[in-house]
């Protein structure tokens, strides 16, 4: 099973929302990392075929996506930034309507609907009307809404966006609950939602792959660039205004930073293992 993006662009008049796109993917998660503006949202909504590419082409096992038609929407699955809802379907109304659409049996969309709904720790709760439930409710119905197909390729375009950190680690264990036989790509600009389920990562920048690997091979370019050290509030204040600082934390009436240089930053400072997130700040510290 392959996902192949070869040479993708999007242009809207001169200007490229996504250029020269290139990655080949495989059953897995992936992080798809970059700050808003970046170009994710419409790279995503290109898997989907939504979008048609202004250049470039999207194969799936080697066949465009584009060709396949229909056949590419049974094995798609896609969960949009703006989820849109019915808010007086109930969950299970909502779920088994959707599996009607993408031309589930009547007894097989029941019983998917209700596999989805325990999966979602939604069991509870399915016969509430979707208006009175939470964001993070919602969010998981959208995610069982976008497996109702039991999707070969699966799109989550910030499915973490405005929930709390419960539920935000909630969500994100259950993506990774089902991803080891599947294409998930997951988009964010929350570096914490991913670091630790996601497979590979593709970093965006201005509609540009800017770098793909692992959650270790991009820490590690940061090597030497880490740095950790004790501090006066005086001294903290003024490593602030000069310098990246990606942690903050009193120890009495000391600080401890957690900071990101090319060059050591001060002599009390000392190397640190770096992080993903690290990585992230290093090169979008000004967006």
């Amino acid at each position: 099973m392959k996902l192949t993006l070869d040479s993708v662009s999007k242009y809207y008049k001169d200007v490229a929302a996504v250029r020269d796109f290139s990655a080949t993917l495989s059953p897995g998660i992936y992080g798809l990392l970059g700050p808003n503006g970046s170009g994710k949202t419409t790279l995503m909504r290109m898997i989907c075929n939504v979008l048609r590419p202004s250049r470039g082409d999207i194969f799936y096992n080697g066949e465009p996506i584009d060709s396949m038609d229909a056949r590419y929407r049974e094995i798609l699955g896609y969960l949009p930034q703006q989820f849109g809802y019915y808010p007086n379907f109930t969950a299970k109304n909502f779920l088994t309507y959707f599996a009607a659409l993408k031309g589930l049996a009547p007894f097989s969309a029941e019983e998917r609907s209700e596999e989805l709904l325990e999966m979602g720790g939604l069991s509870s709760v399915k016969n509430k009307k979707l208006k009175t439930l939470s964001g993070g409710m919602l969010q998981r119905v959208g995610v069982a809404q976008a497996l109702l197909n039991d999707p070969q390729v699966l799109i989550l375009d910030e499915p973490t966006a405005g929930l709390d950190p419960k539920e935000r680690i909630r969500l994100r264990n259950l993506i990774s609950s089902f991803s080891s036989d599947r294409i998930v790509v997951f988009s964010t600009h929350i570096v914490s939602d991913l670091e630790h389920i996601a497979d590979h990562f593709l970093i965006m920048r201005e509609g540009s792959l800017m770098r793909k690997g692992t959650a270790q091979e991009l820490a590690h370019e940061m090597q030497g660039k880490v740095w950790e050290m004790k501090a006066t509030q005086r001294e903290a204040e003024s490593l602030e205004e000069k310098l990246l600082v990606s942690g903050r934390r009193s120890i009495g009436e000391q600080v401890a930073l957690r900071i990101v240089s090319d060059t050591k930053p001060s002599e009390k400072a000392a190397l640190v293992s770096p992080s993903l997130e690290d990585f992230y700040l290093y090169h979008f510290q000004e967006d």
